[in-house]
């Protein structure tokens, strides 16, 4: 579905394990996009890995997330929020929300990648891509909103956080910007099919016109 690229054959035990987290993240992503409810666990975890210490809309607030990562030192230009949508609130239901064990099971693993930004074992797009679904599972829209936009600055090329972010404006209630989102995300890797397929699922649930109007052009 993802692979990580830069993970090397010969990386010591705790390397694995780390890994392992930024792997389950990563393709958690695709996941999510494409459910609103089933929670996925991971084999392996922060917690569990004992050697890590480890109109227009309102503009959101600093995520309240005990272990939001702080802005990296990027130039953010954050993804439009469409003046036709307008976001009441940037929280809301998320998969973890009410279960006291998976909420700290995403802090924990929000600490354990935010550790490894600007240490260049993995790619930074990566982990705040992580950061900002964990973000997504526990309802905290703000924060996801401000991960996914450093994800995009690192690497405006790659649709997947352009398609989360499609995903989370839906939970949002920002339906314009979802479309754009997802449009961005066909518009910079057109190859790939499950971003065209997000898309035209998320068109027909809420613009069915325009589903059709796409559908009609392949």
């Amino acid at each position: 579905m993802f692979v990580v690229s830069y993970l090397y054959m010969q990386i010591t035990k705790k390397q694995w394990l780390v890994a392992g987290v930024v792997v389950v993240l990563i393709v958690g992503g695709l996941w999510y996009m494409q459910s609103r409810t089933r929670v996925v666990e991971s084999p392996i975890t922060a917690s569990s890995t004992p050697e890590s210490s480890t109109s227009v809309s309102p503009e959101p607030a600093a995520s309240s997330t005990p272990a939001s990562v702080k802005p990296a030192p990027l130039t953010i230009t954050k993804f439009p929020i469409n003046p036709a949508d307008t976001i009441t609130t940037w929280s809301f239901k998320g998969a973890y929300t009410g279960n006291d064990a998976l909420i700290k099971k995403a802090n924990d693993d929000i600490a354990l990648l935010t550790s490894l930004i600007g240490k260049g074992q993995y790619d930074d797009y990566d982990l705040y891509l992580g950061i900002a679904n964990d973000e997504v599972y526990m309802g905290d829209g703000a924060g996801a909103y401000q991960n996914y936009n450093h994800s995009i600055a690192i690497h405006p090329n790659k649709g997947l956080a352009y398609a989360n972010l499609g995903h989370l404006m839906d939970e949002l209630g920002a339906y314009h910007t979802a479309a754009d989102a997802y449009a961005k995300a066909v518009a910079v890797e057109p190859t790939q099919a499950q971003y065209r397929t997000a898309q035209l699922d998320f068109l027909t649930a809420r613009f069915p016109e325009e589903a059709a109007r796409l559908k009609a052009k392949q």
